[in-house]
């Protein structure tokens, strides 16, 4: 079992006290109330890996930003007694061993505590032959992979008010909390579309040129693209490890960038629905209908009789007219409405006509390409779902393409035994970087970040950083040069 020197992970509680060495603190909300009770799993822990961010700017196939994946944690335990296997059932944590409890990695470096992680358990999975269990843990970007939103239709709404409806409507635990730029867009209209929450909110922060993600200490964060940061640390030579790796430059860099907004249009009222066929009603019925509009629809009418339905006695629409004996009651949605039919007269009645009417939403797509001539162009492809202004995709694509076609190196960098600068940035943060030798001398942002030990003790850590290039964009910072040192914004 690990120890540093005489101190044993488990005998105290994380931060009770300051070591020169590296303390780790590992807490599981085993008994799933929302809350750490301070006990840590630390003096089992045998080895460490972490995992968060992207691998690339750009897909590979250059239709748009990489989507950041789940962050993952796995940690190796010591189970020679049996505490990790769910079938034990003289372990302390019987019956609790089972996955979807909060769960947080801390560290102190001598006087400076850090939370590394924070997510919940994906997988527990102990091995009776070999005595060790591991545990799989996942940040919060695997809770809105697997929540599906559908929301009312917004107007006149900034990114930032929407991420947060999203992250409402998923119940994002308050434990975690919310960091959310405003954004830079006001959106004349927006909803989500049953998609799951991550995707709803990539669409929002792509069409913002932001960024989003689960911040090590649980935090929900997103940036848009005047939102202004300080470099996190700064890394000299020195510092890191000698065994550089460079991505190839064209995994990045962009001669040609293609920009399409889609500008929501309203149409005039029209019937956005209509019933396929008649529908029956025993007296005294009541039978749920759901009408689905295949887009986006703003003002529905509540549904009038004779003019929106009908009702007779007979299915070929003849005999007693009934319309008046069947109540209609409507409840709207961004893409669909559930109208709920009640028959309550005393006679069979035959609903053959139904509609619904409102406004409906459509796009008028706007795009503009920005090129530099050149005879192989490496194109990036950017379809921003929510970009509603018809005036941004040009200058979008002036801008992105004067930062792009001039991306230099981007070096992997590789840190150990400085945990001052290790575990001091989080994904997408600012570093500041001097690598004289190959003549890197610049910002970048951190787009993936990975930890893992190096012996079963904890007390080595190696750190991986991929950088993505990062241009400032200062926004009325004087004395200014326009165009040159400031702009108006984009």
């Amino acid at each position: 079992m690990a120890r540093y020197n005489t101190f044993k992970y488990g005998t105290q509680k994380y931060g009770a006290s300051i070591s020169d060495n590296m303390i780790w603190g590992l807490e599981v909300d085993w008994d799933d109330d929302g809350t750490f009770s301070g006990a840590i799993e630390a003096g089992r822990m045998i080895g460490i890996s972490i995992d968060r961010g992207r691998n690339y700017l750009i897909t590979a196939a250059g239709d748009g930003f990489e989507a950041v994946f789940p962050g993952r944690l796995r940690v190796i335990l010591d189970n020679r007694d049996g505490r990790y296997d769910a079938y034990n059932t003289s372990s302390p944590l019987y019956p609790s061993v089972e996955p979807g409890r909060l769960a947080r990695l801390h560290l102190r470096a001598g006087a400076t505590a850090y939370t590394l992680f924070s997510g919940i358990v994906q997988d527990i999975r102990a091995s009776r032959r070999s005595q060790v269990a591991t545990l799989d843990v996942e940040d919060g970007l695997r809770w809105l992979q697997d929540e599906p939103v559908s929301t009312q239709i917004y107007q006149n709404i900034y990114a930032g008010q929407a991420i947060g409806a999203v992250l409402d409507a998923v119940q994002w635990p308050a434990s975690w909390g919310r960091n959310i730029a405003t954004g830079a867009d006001l959106l004349n209209y927006w909803w989500a579309r049953g998609r799951n929450a991550m995707e709803e909110i990539r669409a929002l922060v792509d069409s913002e040129i932001g960024h989003f993600f689960h911040a090590a200490d649980g935090t929900f964060v997103f940036r848009s693209r005047q939102t202004s940061q300080a470099a996190a640390v700064s890394v000299n030579q020195g510092q890191i490890s000698t065994d550089l790796e460079t991505p190839q430059p064209w995994d990045v860099r962009r001669n040609s960038i293609r920009v399409t907004s889609n500008v929501i249009t309203v149409g005039p009222s029209v019937t956005v629905w209509s019933a396929p066929k008649e529908i029956a009603l025993d007296p005294g019925a009541s039978l749920e209908v759901i009408a689905d509009f295949g887009g986006g629809v703003i003002n529905l009418i509540d549904p009038v009789a004779t003019t929106d339905y009908t009702a007779f006695s007979q299915s070929n629409g003849i005999g007693t007219n009934l319309t008046e004996s069947i109540r209609v009651k409507m409840t709207g949605f961004a893409e669909s409405a559930k109208v709920i039919l009640t028959n309550q007269g005393s006679q069979l009645a035959y609903i053959n006509f139904l509609q619904v009417r409102g406004n409906p939403l459509g796009q008028a797509v706007m795009t503009a390409q920005a090129n530099l001539d050149v005879r192989r162009p490496q194109t990036l492809n950017l379809d921003l779902e929510w970009q509603q202004d018809a005036n941004n995709p040009s200058s979008f694509a002036a801008r992105l393409l004067q930062f792009l076609s001039g991306v230099g190196m981007l070096p992997v960098l590789v840190i150990e035994n400085r945990p001052e600068i290790q575990f001091a940035v989080d994904l997408f943060d600012l570093v500041n970087v001097d690598i004289t030798a190959l003549g890197i001398s610049g910002t970048f942002r951190v787009g993936s970040i990975r930890h893992e030990w190096t012996g079963s003790n904890g007390q080595a850590v190696r750190t991986t950083w991929k950088l993505e290039p990062y241009q400032s964009y200062d926004y009325w910072r004087f004395p200014v040069t326009f165009n040159t040192t400031s702009i108006l914004g984009w």
